[in-house]
């Protein structure tokens, strides 16, 4: 018996998945990023150009079949006036022969209220990330029905280091850390 027949159906799964990533990913790392950069007042990564480049694999379950998804991720600052900052996020997500490519741009008003957001401080912790060290982070989380968010923000740099995000749903279970590993941003390269 074959299992020829099955491949283009778990594909078809796989890319549910990463589609579904991706969605995920852009609207809760805008809004996570939102949140914290807020309460962080004026970063020093405040300049057009600053930039962040993050890497992951995403491993977890679609189903019966194992699910490994690459993720580079980059956030830009493209503008900045006043207190003002528009960031353009822009990735790609792949599996296999499979990959989607991403992008989408915010904004960051360093002076407006952030409304609708279940976002919470939850403390202070180092994270070591490969390339920069040590560093102490304020870390946030989030969580809704089908989805986790933590992040880990550079207390110094007021900018993200790492994410974590777990999607649980029936039938799939998707871990995705994202790690940074390349920057601009001076803070970062103390």
């Amino acid at each position: 018996m074959s299992n020829s027949s099955s491949t283009p159906q778990r594909h078809a799964g796989t890319r549910k998945i990463i589609i579904a990533c991706v969605i995920v990913a852009v609207i809760v790392i805008a809004g996570v990023i939102y949140y914290g950069f807020y309460y962080a007042g004026k970063p020093p990564w405040f300049f057009k150009g600053a930039y962040a480049e993050y890497r992951g694999v995403a491993t977890g379950i679609a189903g019966i079949f194992p699910v490994a998804v690459s993720i580079n991720l980059r956030l830009e600052v493209v503008d900045t006036s006043n207190n003002v900052a528009t960031v353009l996020m822009s990735g790609v997500i792949s599996a296999g022969v499979f990959s989607k490519d991403f992008s989408s741009t915010f904004t960051i008003d360093l002076t407006g209220k952030v409304e609708n957001t279940t976002l919470e401080y939850v403390g202070e912790e180092y994270k070591y990330i490969p390339g920069f060290g040590t560093r102490k982070c304020l870390v946030y989380e989030s969580t809704n029905e089908n989805l986790r968010t933590r992040m880990y923000v550079d207390k110094e740099a007021k900018w993200p280091i790492a994410f974590e995000f777990t999607i649980s749903t029936k039938g799939a279970f998707i871990n995705i850390p994202l790690e940074l590993t390349d920057t601009n941003i001076p803070s970062l390269k103390k």
